[in-house]
Protein backbone atom coordinates (compact mmCIF):
# COMPACT_ATOMS: atom_id res chain seq x y z
CA UNK A 1 0.00 0.00 0.00
CA UNK A 2 1.23 3.48 -0.67
CA UNK A 3 -0.13 6.74 0.67
CA UNK A 4 -0.82 9.91 -1.23
CA UNK A 5 1.30 11.90 1.21
CA UNK A 6 2.77 10.55 4.43
CA UNK A 7 0.58 8.87 7.03
CA UNK A 8 1.10 11.63 9.60
CA UNK A 9 0.29 14.41 7.11
CA UNK A 10 -2.88 12.61 6.04
CA UNK A 11 -4.08 12.40 9.64
CA UNK A 12 -3.44 16.06 10.40
CA UNK A 13 -4.75 17.51 7.14
CA UNK A 14 -7.94 15.46 7.02
CA UNK A 15 -8.96 16.82 10.42
CA UNK A 16 -9.32 13.61 12.34
CA UNK A 17 -8.67 10.71 9.98
CA UNK A 18 -7.40 8.06 12.34
CA UNK A 19 -4.14 6.33 11.56
CA UNK A 20 -5.29 2.80 10.82
CA UNK A 21 -3.85 0.29 13.22
CA UNK A 22 -4.32 -2.56 10.74
CA UNK A 23 -1.89 -0.63 8.43
CA UNK A 24 -3.05 -2.76 6.49
CA UNK A 25 -2.76 -6.52 6.73
CA UNK A 26 -1.80 -8.43 3.62
CA UNK A 27 -5.29 -9.94 3.35
CA UNK A 28 -6.84 -6.47 3.68
CA UNK A 29 -4.62 -5.03 0.96
CA UNK A 30 -5.34 -7.91 -1.40
CA UNK A 31 -9.11 -7.63 -0.86
CA UNK A 32 -9.27 -3.85 -1.33
CA UNK A 33 -6.46 -3.50 -3.87
CA UNK A 34 -7.31 -0.77 -6.35
CA UNK A 35 -9.65 1.11 -3.99
CA UNK A 36 -9.18 4.66 -2.76
CA UNK A 37 -10.29 5.25 0.82
CA UNK A 38 -11.66 8.48 2.29
CA UNK A 39 -12.38 9.47 5.87
CA UNK A 40 -15.97 10.76 5.94
CA UNK A 41 -17.65 12.17 9.07
CA UNK A 42 -20.41 9.97 10.47
CA UNK A 43 -24.01 11.18 10.37
CA UNK A 44 -24.08 11.58 14.15
CA UNK A 45 -20.91 13.67 14.07
CA UNK A 46 -18.99 11.22 16.24
CA UNK A 47 -15.82 10.28 14.49
CA UNK A 48 -15.23 9.25 10.90
CA UNK A 49 -16.12 6.31 8.72
CA UNK A 50 -14.22 4.95 5.75
CA UNK A 51 -15.67 5.36 2.25
CA UNK A 52 -14.11 3.20 -0.44
CA UNK A 53 -14.28 3.87 -4.18
CA UNK A 54 -12.70 1.59 -6.77
CA UNK A 55 -10.31 3.74 -8.80
CA UNK A 56 -7.97 1.24 -10.48
CA UNK A 57 -8.45 -0.17 -13.97
CA UNK A 58 -10.99 -2.91 -14.60
CA UNK A 59 -10.25 -6.29 -16.17
CA UNK A 60 -12.64 -7.36 -18.93
CA UNK A 61 -12.70 -10.51 -21.05
CA UNK A 62 -12.45 -9.68 -24.76
CA UNK A 63 -15.04 -12.32 -25.64
CA UNK A 64 -18.61 -11.26 -26.39
CA UNK A 65 -21.38 -11.89 -23.91
CA UNK A 66 -22.60 -15.07 -25.63
CA UNK A 67 -19.07 -16.45 -26.08
CA UNK A 68 -18.24 -15.67 -22.47
CA UNK A 69 -21.37 -17.51 -21.32
CA UNK A 70 -20.50 -20.53 -23.46
CA UNK A 71 -16.97 -20.50 -22.06
CA UNK A 72 -18.34 -20.62 -18.52
CA UNK A 73 -20.65 -23.49 -19.49
CA UNK A 74 -17.69 -25.33 -21.04
CA UNK A 75 -15.70 -24.99 -17.81
CA UNK A 76 -18.60 -26.33 -15.77
CA UNK A 77 -18.84 -29.36 -18.08
CA UNK A 78 -15.10 -30.00 -17.77
CA UNK A 79 -15.33 -29.76 -14.00
CA UNK A 80 -18.18 -32.27 -13.91
CA UNK A 81 -16.22 -34.66 -16.13
CA UNK A 82 -13.24 -34.43 -13.77
CA UNK A 83 -15.40 -34.84 -10.69
CA UNK A 84 -17.36 -37.82 -12.02
CA UNK A 85 -14.21 -39.59 -13.22
CA UNK A 86 -12.48 -39.03 -9.90
CA UNK A 87 -15.37 -39.96 -7.59
CA UNK A 88 -16.39 -43.10 -9.50
CA UNK A 89 -12.80 -44.34 -9.64
CA UNK A 90 -11.67 -43.34 -6.14
CA UNK A 91 -14.72 -44.91 -4.47
CA UNK A 92 -14.39 -48.27 -6.23
CA UNK A 93 -14.00 -51.08 -3.66
CA UNK A 94 -10.53 -51.92 -4.94
CA UNK A 95 -7.35 -52.80 -3.12
CA UNK A 96 -5.48 -49.93 -4.76
CA UNK A 97 -7.79 -47.39 -3.13
CA UNK A 98 -6.62 -48.50 0.31
CA UNK A 99 -2.84 -48.29 -0.07
CA UNK A 100 -1.13 -45.16 1.27
CA UNK A 101 0.70 -44.14 -1.91
CA UNK A 102 -2.62 -43.99 -3.77
CA UNK A 103 -4.62 -42.36 -0.97
CA UNK A 104 -2.07 -39.51 -0.68
CA UNK A 105 -2.60 -38.11 -4.21
CA UNK A 106 -6.34 -38.68 -3.79
CA UNK A 107 -6.24 -36.33 -0.81
CA UNK A 108 -4.41 -33.72 -2.89
CA UNK A 109 -7.06 -34.05 -5.58
CA UNK A 110 -9.81 -33.35 -3.06
CA UNK A 111 -8.03 -30.13 -2.04
CA UNK A 112 -7.67 -28.93 -5.63
CA UNK A 113 -11.26 -29.88 -6.47
CA UNK A 114 -12.40 -27.61 -3.64
CA UNK A 115 -10.12 -24.79 -4.76
CA UNK A 116 -11.26 -25.09 -8.37
CA UNK A 117 -14.91 -25.13 -7.28
CA UNK A 118 -14.49 -21.85 -5.40
CA UNK A 119 -12.66 -20.30 -8.35
CA UNK A 120 -15.36 -21.39 -10.79
CA UNK A 121 -18.10 -19.98 -8.56
CA UNK A 122 -16.30 -16.62 -8.58
CA UNK A 123 -15.80 -16.94 -12.32
CA UNK A 124 -19.43 -17.79 -13.06
CA UNK A 125 -20.84 -14.84 -11.11
CA UNK A 126 -18.11 -12.30 -11.84
CA UNK A 127 -19.15 -9.05 -13.49
CA UNK A 128 -17.87 -8.30 -16.97
CA UNK A 129 -15.74 -5.48 -15.55
CA UNK A 130 -13.77 -7.13 -12.77
CA UNK A 131 -11.85 -5.43 -10.01
CA UNK A 132 -8.28 -6.49 -9.24
CA UNK A 133 -9.53 -8.77 -6.47
CA UNK A 134 -12.32 -10.17 -8.65
CA UNK A 135 -9.86 -10.93 -11.45
CA UNK A 136 -7.39 -12.59 -9.10
CA UNK A 137 -9.97 -14.77 -7.32
CA UNK A 138 -11.73 -15.90 -10.49
CA UNK A 139 -9.61 -16.44 -13.59
CA UNK A 140 -6.27 -16.58 -11.76
CA UNK A 141 -7.53 -19.07 -9.18
CA UNK A 142 -9.17 -21.17 -11.91
CA UNK A 143 -5.86 -21.48 -13.74
CA UNK A 144 -3.83 -22.30 -10.64
CA UNK A 145 -6.35 -24.81 -9.29
CA UNK A 146 -6.76 -26.50 -12.69
CA UNK A 147 -2.98 -26.84 -13.02
CA UNK A 148 -2.70 -28.29 -9.52
CA UNK A 149 -5.58 -30.68 -10.11
CA UNK A 150 -4.08 -31.83 -13.40
CA UNK A 151 -0.76 -32.64 -11.69
CA UNK A 152 -2.55 -34.42 -8.83
CA UNK A 153 -4.66 -36.56 -11.16
CA UNK A 154 -1.60 -37.41 -13.24
CA UNK A 155 0.24 -38.38 -10.05
CA UNK A 156 -2.74 -40.48 -9.03
CA UNK A 157 -2.74 -42.23 -12.40
CA UNK A 158 0.96 -42.99 -11.97
CA UNK A 159 0.55 -44.44 -8.47
CA UNK A 160 -2.32 -46.64 -9.66
CA UNK A 161 -0.17 -47.80 -12.55
CA UNK A 162 2.59 -48.67 -10.07
CA UNK A 163 0.09 -50.71 -8.05
CA UNK A 164 -0.94 -52.62 -11.19
CA UNK A 165 2.72 -53.23 -12.07
CA UNK A 166 3.37 -54.66 -8.59
CA UNK A 167 0.39 -56.99 -8.91
CA UNK A 168 0.71 -57.83 -12.58
CA UNK A 169 0.23 -61.53 -11.93
CA UNK A 170 -3.44 -60.89 -11.16
CA UNK A 171 -6.14 -59.88 -13.60
CA UNK A 172 -6.70 -56.22 -12.71
CA UNK A 173 -9.18 -55.05 -15.35
CA UNK A 174 -11.09 -52.82 -12.93
CA UNK A 175 -7.84 -51.25 -11.76
CA UNK A 176 -6.97 -50.41 -15.36
CA UNK A 177 -10.39 -48.82 -15.91
CA UNK A 178 -9.73 -46.70 -12.81
CA UNK A 179 -6.48 -45.47 -14.32
CA UNK A 180 -8.29 -44.62 -17.56
CA UNK A 181 -10.82 -42.51 -15.68
CA UNK A 182 -8.06 -40.68 -13.82
CA UNK A 183 -6.36 -39.99 -17.14
CA UNK A 184 -9.59 -38.60 -18.60
CA UNK A 185 -9.84 -36.29 -15.59
CA UNK A 186 -6.23 -35.24 -16.11
CA UNK A 187 -6.95 -34.39 -19.73
CA UNK A 188 -10.00 -32.32 -18.75
CA UNK A 189 -7.96 -30.36 -16.17
CA UNK A 190 -5.19 -29.67 -18.68
CA UNK A 191 -7.74 -28.58 -21.29
CA UNK A 192 -9.36 -26.18 -18.82
CA UNK A 193 -6.00 -24.71 -17.85
CA UNK A 194 -4.77 -24.08 -21.39
CA UNK A 195 -8.15 -22.77 -22.54
CA UNK A 196 -8.20 -20.16 -19.79
CA UNK A 197 -4.56 -19.27 -20.52
CA UNK A 198 -5.62 -18.35 -24.07
CA UNK A 199 -8.47 -16.09 -22.95
CA UNK A 200 -7.46 -12.45 -23.24
CA UNK A 201 -8.40 -9.94 -20.53
CA UNK A 202 -7.91 -6.29 -21.30
CA UNK A 203 -7.60 -3.44 -18.85
CA UNK A 204 -10.44 -0.94 -19.05
CA UNK A 205 -10.08 2.68 -17.86
CA UNK A 206 -12.04 3.61 -14.77
CA UNK A 207 -13.75 7.05 -14.86
CA UNK A 208 -13.56 7.18 -11.06
CA UNK A 209 -9.77 7.02 -11.21
CA UNK A 210 -9.35 10.59 -12.40
CA UNK A 211 -11.76 12.29 -10.01
CA UNK A 212 -11.62 10.33 -6.75
CA UNK A 213 -8.53 12.04 -5.36
CA UNK A 214 -9.24 15.69 -5.98
CA UNK A 215 -7.88 16.40 -2.48
CA UNK A 216 -4.77 14.31 -1.89
CA UNK A 217 -4.64 14.83 1.84
CA UNK A 218 -8.08 13.31 2.36
CA UNK A 219 -7.57 9.99 0.62
CA UNK A 220 -5.13 7.19 0.08
CA UNK A 221 -4.86 4.34 -2.38
CA UNK A 222 -4.81 0.70 -1.34
CA UNK A 223 -2.07 -1.04 -3.30
CA UNK A 224 -0.23 -4.32 -2.97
Amino acid sequence: MFFKGSASDSVRQSGGMEKKKHLQGKAYRRFFEGYTEFAVPKENGKGDKILRIYTAEYYRCKLGDRQFFLLKLFYVCLYLVMLICFVTAATEPLQSNSVWYVVLPQTCCVFFFGWLFLGLMKYLFAQRNMTVYGYRTSTQNVKRAAMGLGFSLAWLSLTNACFVALHIRYILVREIFCIMRFLVGTGAAVLLYFTECRVVYQKMPNPQGNTACAEEENCYYVGK
